[in-house]
């Protein structure tokens, strides 16, 4: 509704635990809503516990609908708990796969119980569009092995990256593993890396990755061992770059083997190595041997 949110009942009467965050967390929204302009609809989520999330708002541009109204209502948008697909940056009617809504839907983990009364709330920015929501389903799982989300670089240099992450199932007595390689590869599953991938254990965030490749485009992801057998997904991949080595501190160089240059002041001398003279000023270094022409030189 235009000022006032339209308010939708979902009552839940049966979930695979009884504690959110704890033995449970909601896996899935999906929704299908006939409506002119999506980028005009908020969208928000609230818990039987008073808890709210923001779904989506805005977003869209100038299209219509989220899903696709059909007999069966299979084609449905997806808000999904682990998603590498931003919302902000799908477009009506919203299927091109799962989509990471505005606030996760780990904000709901706090204890409480999953079953009642959840509610959908849907407010229009404008007076002029109508729609009509077709369909609404809250998918539960039971809490296994969830990735990591949230993944950060806190630092980086030459060779070396420090990473933080979060994980709703916390880091203690669980096994993390970061495997990174070459921009673009496909990491592996489970304990395996993929081609070109590189897997390292580790434990709680955060964690210094060393012997990195200086001057590379690199992805890094992260994905838990929970329990024996029982692996995560991975995460999004994060992207970094390493910088350029710098030269050694103790390099030493000298200009035996360098053409001489004339002996006149303002002349051009070029020579090649580590020490270079700057173009485009008023004098440079000369390589020259013996006395020069100018007294007491």
């Amino acid at each position: 509704g235009y000022f006032q949110p339209n308010v939708f009942k979902v009552r839940v009467t049966n979930a695979p635990g009884n504690r959110m965050g704890q033995d449970v967390y909601l896996k899935e929204v999906r929704l299908i809503i006939s409506h002119t302009w999506t980028a005009d609809l908020d969208i928000f989520l609230l818990s039987p516990a008073g808890k709210q999330v923001m779904l989506t708002s805005d977003n869209g541009g100038g299209e219509d609908d989220y899903g696709r109204y059909t007999p069966g209502c299979s084609d449905y948008t997806v808000f999904a708990s682990v998603s590498c697909l931003p919302v902000q940056s799908g477009r009506a009617p919203f299927l091109e796969g799962a989509y990471l809504p505005e606030e996760p839907l780990s904000k709901f983990d706090d204890g409480s119980n999953p079953l009642g009364d959840w509610t959908l709330q849907i407010c229009d920015d404008s007076e002029q569009d109508s729609g009509r929501v077709h369909f609404v389903e809250l998918v539960f799982d039971r809490i296994e092995c969830i990735p990591v989300h949230a993944v950060l670089i806190l630092k980086q240099d030459t060779t070396s990256a420090v990473l933080d992450w979060a994980s709703s199932t916390g880091c203690a007595d669980i096994r993390t593993l970061i495997e990174y390689g070459p921009r673009g590869f496909t990491p592996g599953r489970e304990a395996l890396p993929g081609p070109m991938g590189k897997v390292i254990e580790v434990q709680c965030p955060p964690f210094a990755l060393r012997d990195l490749p200086p001057d590379a485009d690199i992805d890094v992801y992260i994905r838990k061992s929970c329990s024996p057998g029982i692996f995560s997904a991975n995460s999004c991949p994060t992207a970094l770059r390493t910088g350029c080595l710098p030269p050694g501190p103790q390099t030493l160089e000298d200009f035996s083997a360098a053409a001489v240059c004339a002996p006149i002041c303002g002349q051009a001398c070029a020579f090649n190595g580590i020490w270079q003279n700057t173009g485009g000023d008023d004098f440079d270094w000369l390589v020259y041997q013996g006395s020069t022409p100018t007294q007491g030189t």
